[in-house]
């Protein structure tokens, strides 16, 4: 068995710190690419997906709608379409 070279109050921080650093890395991999003009997000083969349609294949996710207050409230805005 390998003796760590830290005390125990440094040993204490460093877990804490990987721990941090491994939570900041599997974030990361869960980030999505997603172009802000027209939500498509670009497949590593060169496809392009619809953001809704990539999370309902790859998640069990499911989208809702509903209005926000301040669209509703728009003059001319026509709720029943």
């Amino acid at each position: 068995m390998i003796k760590s070279p830290l005390c125990p109050e440094n040993r204490v921080r460093y877990t804490h710190d990987l721990q941090h650093a491994n939570s900041t890395l599997r974030l990361l991999k869960r980030l999505l690419p997603i172009f802000a003009s027209c939500g498509i997000i670009p497949h590593r083969d060169g496809s392009w997906h619809e953001m809704e349609s990539y999370v309902r294949t790859h998640s069990e996710a499911r989208f809702t709608r509903s209005l926000c207050r301040q669209r509703a409230e728009e003059p001319g805005f026509d709720s029943s379409q």
